[in-house]
C-alpha cells in the first residue's frame, strides 16, 4: 500500500507535469475527470473549496468544462461503503483520471 508521503509527492509530481502534457494533447480531445468524494452533494451556495482549487486549477491549464472538460462526480453520502461501488462506476465511465477527495475515498478499493 502507498504511504502518505509517496502519495502526496507522486500527485505533486503529476500536477507539475500536467501543464507540459496539456501543451502536448491534441486540439479539440475532451477529457474525462472523475471526481470521488465520501460527502454528500453540496448545495449550490456551499461549494467545496477543493472542488473550487480544482476547476479553477484545470481552467489555468486550458481545461474549461463544456469545451474540453468533462467533470464526472460521485457522492457516497457519508457512506463509506458505498466508496468501492463508486470508484468503479467512474472507471465504467472510461474517465482519464479519478480525483479521490478525502482519505477515505483514497482508500477505497
Amino acid at each position: 500500500m502507498m504511504d502518505r508521503r509517496t502519495f502526496i509527492s507522486t500527485m505533486a509530481s503529476a500536477l507539475l507535469a500536467a501543464p507540459c502534457a496539456a501543451e502536448a494533447q491534441p486540439v479539440g480531445r475532451v477529457y474525462r475527470l472523475g471526481m470521488l468524494r465520501p460527502t454528500a452533494r453540496p448545495a449550490a451556495e456551499d461549494r467545496v473549496t477543493a472542488d473550487l482549487f480544482i476547476r479553477s486549477s484545470l481552467r489555468k491549464l486550458g481545461y474549461v468544462e463544456g469545451r474540453n472538460l468533462i467533470v464526472e462526480t460521485r457522492f457516497a453520502d457519508g457512506d463509506l461503503q458505498r466508496l468501492p461501488a463508486l470508484a468503479r462506476e467512474l472507471l465504467e465511465t472510461r474517465v482519464d483520471v479519478i480525483v479521490a477527495v478525502a482519505h477515505s475515498s483514497i482508500r477505497a478499493p
